[in-house]
């Protein structure tokens, strides 16, 4: 019965053989990653996954005007509502039309502020509770070639040309 058992140096071995395993797995792993001819790839399939998820609050027009009340993590419209913060601030991701397909837009609004999203020719915060926002769709934007013109915050307008340039 007691030779049946491996001995020490036996059990050394495989220990040591598994973990030079662990580490060149872990080394493949990082090299891999690396040498990903897409690193963007999580990224993408995050934002077209959120792309394409129906919308949570389906917008009601009345006259090309619908407004439309969401809750964090909600998708109405163009719009998916992220996070009401205590000062006020509603953070969006805005969809727009891009080159080589549509990207989002993160952005910070404050009531009364107004975005544009090519369809629509104003996207209005209303107003905003503890972790709903209200906003006013109006619909008739038209055709932007391509381009969707972020006209009221300057930095994200920044980010959006960078964005174009390098696709």
């Amino acid at each position: 019965m007691l030779h049946d058992l491996p001995s020490r140096d036996t059990v050394l071995i495989v220990a040591a053989l598994g973990v030079v395993s662990a580490v060149f797995v872990l080394f493949m792993v990082g090299v891999t990653r690396a040498l990903d001819p897409y690193p963007q790839r999580e990224a993408d399939l995050r934002r077209l996954a959120l792309i394409e998820r129906p919308d949570d609050v389906v917008p009601m027009y009345v006259n090309d005007t619908a407004i439309v009340s969401v809750k964090e993590g909600q998708k109405s419209g163009p719009v998916v509502l992220n996070e009401v913060t205590w000062f006020g601030e509603v953070k969006i991701d805005l969809f727009a039309p891009g080159i080589g397909g549509t990207i989002l837009l993160p952005t910070t609004m404050h009531e009364g502020d107004i975005v544009s999203s090519c369809a629509y020719q104003e996207i209005r915060l209303l107003n905003a509770t503890d972790d709903t926002a209200t906003f006013k769709f109006v619909n008739g934007g038209g055709f932007c070639g391509g381009y969707c013109w972020h006209m009221y915050q300057p930095e994200i307008y920044d980010e959006y040309i960078g964005a174009l340039s390098a696709g």
